[in-house]
């Protein structure tokens, strides 16, 4: 059976406000026109700015929320400063875990404490980058781990503004282990050097042109021609080391 729906003849709205701006309306509907109550007019206003504040919390708290999980996500070192008290605001998991401080011991210092910088060396560059935030690209530099020891590291910064103001966001990254490989590549190629050095046969490297970009050997002439003078040229643009077939092919 159908319901009988009794017509709307009266309504009654108000808006939700927090700090100035609407953020919906709520609305009431009877089916009777009535007076509105002169007490429920003067309170309209505080009990719409009192839920606008609630929503208002909830939102952010949603906002923040979010922004976490996305932080705690990251592999990457994820630290927010605030530029004004010179202290972190927040930090994702991989800081914690990558520097060995909980969360509470991170909150409670700044980059002062974990950087090779002084505070107003810090707060200076901080205003400055603010000011134009294409001023700094980077950093490589090395943070203090709870330990004492030290953690090497690039990272990029940007500028957040909110609401109670601007924030530095820095994403860091632990370089240990490129910087392992890296000084594993040096040795290896220290070890060949010194290995071609000894070596009772003349040795060079060439590029994908055919020039000479290392020369070596117990022979440090060839052809009386020395190792730098090698460099830069091909075979057969110098006396005595022109194999065959090594020349260009002639132009008929």
């Amino acid at each position: 059976h159908a319901l009988a729906v009794a017509p709307l003849r009266g309504a009654f709205l108000f808006p939700v406000q927090a700090e100035g701006k609407t953020m919906g309306v709520l609305v009431f509907t009877s089916a009777e026109v009535r007076r509105p109550d002169e007490r429920v007019l003067r309170a309209v206003g505080s009990v719409g700015s009192q839920i606008g504040q609630f929503l208002r919390h909830r939102r952010s708290e949603e906002a923040r929320r979010r922004f976490r999980a996305g932080m705690d996500a990251s592999a990457d070192m994820i630290l927010l400063i605030d530029p004004r008290a010179m202290r972190y605001v927040d930090v994702n998991e991989t800081v914690c875990r990558t520097l060995g401080y909980t969360r509470e011991e991170m909150l409670a210092m700044g980059p002062q404490d974990l950087l090779p910088v002084g505070r107003e060396q810090l707060k200076r560059d901080y205003d400055r980058f603010i000011e134009d935030p294409d001023s700094i690209r980077g950093m490589n530099s090395a943070y203090r781990l709870r330990d004492g020891s030290t953690l090497p590291f690039e990272s990029t910064r940007r500028v957040l503004q909110t609401e109670e103001g601007p924030l530095i966001v820095a994403i860091s990254r632990d370089i240990r282990p490129r910087l392992a490989t890296e000084r594993a590549l040096r040795d290896s190629e220290e070890r060949f050097r010194s290995l071609t050095g000894l070596s009772a046969d003349w040795y060079w490297e060439q590029d994908a042109e055919l020039r000479f970009v290392a020369t070596g050997g117990a022979h440090k002439e060839r052809g009386g021609i020395t190792a730098a003078e090698h460099h830069g040229r091909r075979r057969w643009e110098l006396p005595g080391t022109e194999p065959a077939g090594s020349h260009p092919p002639a132009v008929p």
